[in-house]
């Protein structure tokens, strides 16, 4: 049976805000009063910008300078119990997850759902999708008795390769040396879902070798469209952040599942991707990557051009 990974960013993608905001929130008067910042969506950017200091590194060193004074002894506990549940999800959330399943159960094929994001674990652990999820790729803190003190693992937002690359292996053999025939998730049967630039590299790592990238945005939220606009190119379909029945999401979805259950083509996909993006010099190479295209309509279908719908 094959096995589906459907992988999924977290913030702006299954969430409607980002998932530090519940805790910046509730500390907003000392944020205030400390750093002068009037509204806690400029928190990271007021902080972490213009250092030279990469966001997903920035955001955890900042929570942690802030974690003992400011946000009086913040714990993995508390982010988990107190701030996680609090924050606000797409709609169709977390219903969509069992009713994906049984689509994709009646196409004969396995499935499981992997978080790669550059927030932090305790706050996606603690969500109501969490039961959901076959794993969680975050950042993460260590604590002593008063409360995180250390940063053990961040996720680069511009660098998600290597996490999907660990999911595809599978668990306990991510750094084993495997043929592609021994990973758990072939590269091809991942769907990957995110909403803005930093999702970029991963969209273009799993459509070069084959898989499905699908762009998400907030409808009627003119810098959330303008933000998927520049994801053509780099998905297969841009639709809004809608996981409820009947949905564009849930149509595309099943259309990129449904590809995948009928596919029985061989060809190393990564040679159609360099064809349509001009890269093959090679003639030889060239002809017989553009007569199997021609002829193989699995391929045709997953090279098409992005599909938008507003």
């Amino acid at each position: 049976m094959k096995h589906v990974g459907l992988i999924y960013d977290f913030d702006m993608t299954l969430s409607e805000e980002y998932q530090q905001e519940p805790l910046l929130r509730k500390f907003s008067k000392e944020i205030k009063e400390k750093y002068g910042i009037e509204d806690i969506e400029n928190y990271f950017s007021t902080l972490c910008s213009g250092q030279g200091i990469d966001i997903g590194v920035g955001a955890m060193q900042q929570i942690l300078i802030d974690s003992k004074n400011l946000f009086g002894g913040l714990t993995n506990q508390q982010m988990r119990k107190e701030f996680a549940p609090l924050v606000k999800l797409s709609t169709g959330l977390p219903e969509w997850f069992d009713r994906i399943d049984e689509y994709i159960a009646e196409l004969n094929l396995d499935s499981t759902h992997h978080i790669v994001s550059a927030g932090f674990v305790p706050l996606i652990e603690g969500s109501p999708i969490a039961p959901y999820l076959s794993s969680i790729h975050a950042g993460n803190f260590i604590e002593d008795k008063d409360g995180i003190n250390l940063i053990s693992h961040i996720v680069d937002p511009y660098n998600k390769m290597r996490e999907i690359t660990h999911i595809c292996k599978g668990e306990g053999r991510e750094d084993s040396r495997l043929a592609i025939d021994e990973y758990e998730i072939n590269y091809d049967h991942v769907i990957v879902f995110g909403d803005g630039k930093s999702d970029k590299s991963m969209f273009n790592f799993v459509r070069e070798r084959g898989g499905y990238a699908i762009g998400v945005y907030q409808k009627y939220d003119d810098s959330s469209m303008r933000k998927a606009l520049e994801l053509i190119g780099n998905v297969n379909f841009i639709v809004p952040r809608d996981y409820s029945a009947g949905s564009r999401l849930e149509e595309v979805s099943k259309v990129a599942l449904k590809q995948i259950s009928k596919r029985n083509c061989t060809y190393d996909y990564r040679l159609v991707h360099a064809l349509k993006l001009k890269q093959l010099r090679h003639s030889e190479l060239i002809n017989l990557t553009s007569s199997h295209l021609n002829s193989c309509d699995d391929c045709s279908e997953r090279s098409k051009d992005t599909v938008i719908y507003w």
